[in-house]
């Protein structure tokens, strides 16, 4: 796999079959609500959360993953990523992640000195991924009561 990862705009049927994707306890909730919102105000391509571009994942014709780029509360880019549970733990992840930041770089034009994200803390995998990956963690998001409940990584683009 990942001989040929394309970016296609979000569309219906790549909603359906990311609709069928199952995650363990460590991500239950993985949320389409906004590119389903999206669908039924009849925009196309289907805007995801915050209006991010959201991306198919494509290896080939299967649907691999789910990639995201918006600008936060803050103005600051971000980027999302998500593999299909089919795929993870084979190693697929840190090639989806550097077509996206390519992808961004290449076709989005990107010109920005680092590439941030916003990671659960209870999604340890996802947070060691990004980490061994070479994002590193600048800001803890805390609730109203306290507890620390996302973390805010960045990852420096080399040459950009």
């Amino acid at each position: 796999m990942a001989n040929s990862i394309s970016f296609e705009p979000m569309n219906l049927d790549h909603l359906r079959v990311m609709d069928e994707w199952k995650y363990n306890a460590y991500f239950p909730d993985f949320d389409l609500s906004a590119y389903h919102a999206s669908h039924e105000k009849g925009l196309t391509p289907l805007p995801g959360p915050a209006g991010c571009e959201g991306f198919a994942v494509k290896d080939g014709e299967a649907l691999i993953g789910l990639f995201e780029y918006y600008r936060d509360v803050d103005g600051q880019p971000e980027i999302g990523m998500a593999l299909n549970p089919r795929f993870i733990y084979q190693g697929l992840g840190k090639q989806v992640m550097r077509a996206g930041i390519d992808f961004l770089l290449h076709q989005r034009d990107y010109r920005e000195r680092f590439i941030y994200l916003t990671v659960a803390i209870k999604n340890v995998p996802a947070v060691r991924f990004y980490q061994k990956f070479g994002f590193s963690t600048y800001r803890d998001v805390v609730d109203q009561d306290g507890v620390i409940t996302d973390l805010k990584m960045k990852y420096e683009l080399r040459g950009a």
